[in-house]
């Protein structure tokens, strides 16, 4: 399992929650961005759904991968139009480490090689201690 995938890409998504939120809010307050209200739910659910799948299905690995970095990418489009339009401060700097971790964690997810077959690395190891010397 890409436990270490799962982890960046998991504490990301709960680091994002915050800003997106409040990048959401701004976004309703100034009436300009309705698209935002759907983005920001989508991906981020999407994004939970990703990791909830390399736990359940890890050999499929580079698809959740590809997917968080797909919701990553749409939220980095939408919030960070917000971002650079209106400079934030400390919501800024904690959504950039947000999605950060979160593309981290998606490449991690594509770039993890499930372990050998046990019986497989056994077999090397038989093979190896019966070698003449």
């Amino acid at each position: 399992m890409p436990v270490a995938a799962i982890v960046l890409t998991l504490l990301g998504d709960m680091d994002y929650l915050l800003p997106a939120t409040f990048f959401l809010v701004v976004a309703i307050d100034l009436g300009q961005f309705p698209l935002n209200v759907v983005i920001v739910p989508v991906s981020t659910i999407g994004i939970l759904g990703c990791v909830a799948m390399m736990g359940a299905m890890p050999k499929k690995h580079v698809v959740w991968g590809i997917l968080v970095l797909s919701f990553a990418s749409l939220a980095i489009a939408f919030d960070g139009y917000i971002l650079i339009t209106f400079p934030l401060g400390i919501w800024g700097a904690q959504f950039v480490i947000a999605l950060g971790l979160i593309l981290v964690g998606g490449a991690l997810a594509i770039a993890w090689k499930p372990p050998l077959d046990p019986t497989h690395d056994q077999t090397v190891a038989e093979v190896h201690a019966n070698r003449p010397s």
